[in-house]
């Protein structure tokens, strides 16, 4: 047993400068990793970028390309069947909505009518009236001569 324990630490003894080596070798290893990755990965953003944005604007331009169509033809097919049925629901409501033609009273236009044609009625009986009163007496008394006023007195005069 005393055996094994020795040989045991002299295996320690020299696995343990080989683990610190390793260690150190791993450490290394990895800060060399480490500075090549950084500009590799830098890089390879550049190459996405010039590769892959460019790329991804054709296939948006392609993807707009085939969608213009598309919502060209839904759009006359929303003109063609659904506007029609629209426009036909908003014609059926304005009529029922529509409070109609409002009942105009004719009466005060009928009476104001009513009172010009009395009025021109009157107007043309007292004419007549008066035509009348005036020819009246010259029929009734044809001998007797009717007076003038002075200025047909000296018209008569002077034509005599």
């Amino acid at each position: 047993m005393a055996r094994i324990k020795n040989n045991t630490k002299s295996v320690a003894a020299q696995v343990k400068p080989v683990a610190d080596n390793t260690a150190a070798a791993a450490s290394r290893g990895l800060h060399k990793a480490r500075a090549w990755a950084a500009p590799q990965v830098e890089r390879t953003g550049q190459v996405l970028q010039e590769s892959i944005a460019p790329a991804t604007r054709r296939g948006v331009i392609k993807a707009r390309a085939w969608a213009a169509p598309q919502v060209e033809r839904t759009g006359q097919v929303i003109q063609d069947t659904v506007a029609p049925k629209v426009a036909d629901a908003l014609a059926a409501s304005a009529r029922r909505i529509d409070p109609g033609q409002s009942r105009r009273r004719r009466w005060p236009m009928l009476a104001g009518i009513a009172a010009l044609l009395a009025a021109a009625a009157g107007a043309i009986v007292a004419a007549q009236r008066k035509r009348a009163s005036a020819s009246a007496p010259a029929a009734a008394d044809e001998d007797v001569p009717v007076p003038l006023n002075e200025e047909a007195k000296a018209d008569a005069a002077r034509t005599s």
